[in-house]
Formats: C-alpha cells, structure tokens, sequence
C-alpha cells in the first residue's frame, strides 16, 4: 500500500534528496529562536529520512548498531552528568540532532532509476541563485542582499549585516567560515561535473565560486581557495592539456595578485601559525582561546561525555573534534567520524570519499560542522549526487 502511494505521488530517493537541499539551503534562520527553530526543522529532516527509509527497504547493519551504541552513550552521559543543569529544550535540540546525524549515516542512497539531468539541473539552479547574490554581496547591490538579510539573520544579531558591508559573498550561511566551506563545495561539484560531462557552465560555476571564496575573506575560504584551485587546476589537465596550461598562467596572475591586495599568503600565515592571532587557530587554540576550556576538559575526561547537557564555559562549537569528544567522549568521537566515513565509503569510490572525508574534517578544526542543521540537510544530496556522477562516468567510458 505504501509503495503504491510513494509511486504514485513519484517519491524516490532522488526527488526526496532535491527536496532535502532545496528546503535545507532557503529555509530561514532566526536568531532569537534559533533552537526552536531547528528542532521543527529536524522534525522535517526526519520525515523525509523516514521516507527514504521505506524505499529503500534496507539499512546498513553495522552503521545501525553504531547508531544506538552512539544514542545511548549520549543517553546514559546524560543521565549520569552532575550539576549541570540545562532548559529542557536544550536536551531536546540536542537529542533529535544527533539522531538525525545518526540516521542519515545508515542511509543506502540507491541512484537506480534516477537521472543525472535533474540533479545537475538542481546544481545549476541553486548555483545561478547564490551567484546572483554573491556578485550583490561583493557589489553592495541592495536589492538582493536584502533577501539574505530578512531571513538569514543567524548566530548574533548584526552578524549577517556586518558580513555584507564588507562585501562578504555568505548568502544563507551566516558567518563567513560556514560560506567559505560550502563555496568550496559547491566549486568543487561543478569541477566534478565539468570533468563527467564537459560542460562549460560549470567550469564557468567553478571558477566564480572559487573567486567569491577570495572574497568571502576568512581563514576557511583562503585555505579552501587554495585547494580548490589545485583541483580545478588538475581537472583541467585531465579535461584538456592546452586549457590546462592557460589555466596555469591564470592561476600564477591571479596568484600574484591575490598576494599583493589581500596579502593572502601572509594572513593565513598569521591566522594558522600565530598563537596571538585574533583570528582563526590562534583566537581558537592557544591559552585562553574560546576552546581552551574545552580542550581542558576533555583532556581531563576522555572517556566521559556530557551527553545532551551543555556546560556554559564550553559551548561554544569553533571546533567539531573537542565538541564531539566533551559529548560523546573521545571514543565516542572517533566513532562517529568513523561511521561518516564508512557512510561515504558505501557509496563512493575511495579516492573521492577519502577526499570529501578530508576537506570534511579539515572544516572541522574551526567549526562544529555537523552540528549545523544546513549540513544535515545537505549533506545526502553530495553524496547522492558525487556517486552520480561516478556512476555517469563508467557509462561514457564503457559506451566509448
């Protein structure tokens, strides 16, 4: 009766995973509200995860034991922490995220039947969007930075304003950290496609990301820039040897540029190597830093979380490691990683897991990553949508 329903209504893996990025990029962010919020909005991630559930009518057994093993640590942590006393909304935003997190994990994102065109299609039309909105940002173009704005105020109050009068290209993420990381991810989806398919709309997508990333002006995206142009740069060569040499020359200009008006080179120097920096590792990780705390704690328990319940001095998320490990305690956070990696691993060849599972945790030293409600929401159509393309790929090949 319920695969009637499903077929008729033409629910499958594919349209529920569009609907899960469309609805996980635009849906807005309150400051005031922001955990109330997020918990109607993991409400809304677990029923489609419920639906790809009855499609794909099997779960990875390993990846489902881990799920409660990593639940109920977090139940029993929670239960057995002393004097500290959270609002019970806490316990609940907590509680449905990481089952969420969890659960996603177990997913099998079957591509059979599905169609590359509508994912791409996807791609392209959200990319078109946030490419307006970055050139509005980086022009101070009133008249679309006033759709971010609106609905996208997060974290603290004046953040997201302050961000777009430096010209900062962060669309729905917030905070230039969160853009820079999901910049990348979007160059890097269009560098993939433009190698499977040829086409030059997303070489041309690819490349204006990695240039907002210049824009965007933080430790994250200057250090993504970098990767990402070594990508593309090897995308290139594999695509075309004559392109690749232009792209050469480019990315040597640009490079010399980039070093003489934002001093790249230099502020990330500053921001990953110097402990009195006021930015990236330095305001995190040295005594005193909005981490230390945690890290303190951690430290002196490793194999003690504090499962839904927050200690005020150690909130903060500007690291997923330390995070994770004061929750689920250290074991606990390497399994989790574990089970993201064993996730990508079941749909994607090793190479590009092995890559995604890297420039994953690499975001991870700055930010709390998973603990963002939008990566939940993302995340199942970057892999459904890189095992596409694997999939498109030995098709040509094959077909050649």
């Amino acid at each position: 009766m319920i695969d009637k329903v499903l077929k008729f209504f033409h629910v499958n893996t594919q349209s529920i995973v569009l609907s899960l990025l469309v609805v996980g990029l635009f849906l807005p962010t309150s400051v005031g509200q922001w955990m109330r919020n997020e918990i109607f909005y993991f409400v809304i991630l677990g029923a489609f995860l419920l639906l790809l559930f009855l499609i794909q009518k099997k779960v990875d057994k390993v990846q489902l034991g881990v799920a409660v093993l990593l639940n109920g640590l977090l139940l029993f942590y929670t239960a057995s922490a002393k004097n500290i006393e959270n609002p019970p909304e806490m316990y609940r935003y907590y509680a449905i995220l990481f089952l969420m997190m969890t659960l996603i994990f177990c997913l099998d994102l079957d591509i059979k039947n599905s169609r590359l065109d509508y994912s791409r299609w996807a791609l392209n039309g959200i990319s078109v969007i946030f490419i307006l909105w970055s050139l509005s940002a980086i022009l101070h173009i009133e008249l679309f930075t006033n759709f971010i704005i609106g609905p996208y105020q997060a974290f603290y109050d004046g953040l997201v304003q302050t961000m777009l009068s430096e010209g900062k290209p962060i669309n729905v993420f917030g905070t230039h950290s969160l853009a820079g990381f999901y910049l990348f991810i979007f160059a890097t989806l269009h560098m993939l496609t433009f190698y499977v398919t040829r086409k030059y709309f997303n070489a041309v997508a690819a490349s204006l990301f990695l240039i907002f990333l210049v824009a965007t002006k933080s430790t994250t995206s200057y250090v993504y820039f970098i990767i990402g142009s070594g990508l593309f740069l090897l995308m290139l060569y594999l695509v075309n040897k004559k392109t690749f040499i232009i792209g050469l020359v480019v990315a040597a200009v640009l490079g010399v540029i980039l070093s003489v008006k934002f001093d790249l080179f230099s502020v990330l120097k500053s921001n990953l190597f110097d402990k009195a920096s006021n930015n990236g590792m330095g305001i995190r990780f040295r005594e005193g830093g909005t981490i230390a705390v945690q890290i303190d704690r951690v430290m002196a328990n490793p194999f003690k979380g504090t499962g839904y319940r927050s200690i005020w001095e150690t909130y903060y998320i500007d690291c997923g490691f330390t995070h994770f490990a004061q929750r689920l305690s250290l074991p606990g956070m390497i399994l989790i990683y574990l089970s993201f990696f064993r996730f990508l691993k079941k749909h994607l060849n090793w190479l590009l897991a092995s890559f995604l599972f890297t420039m994953f945790l690499l975001f991870e030293i700055g930010f709390a990553n998973f603990f963002y409600f939008r990566t939940l929401f993302i995340l199942p159509f970057i892999v459904f949508y890189i095992s596409q393309l694997i999939a498109y790929n030995k098709e040509v090949k094959l077909e050649v």
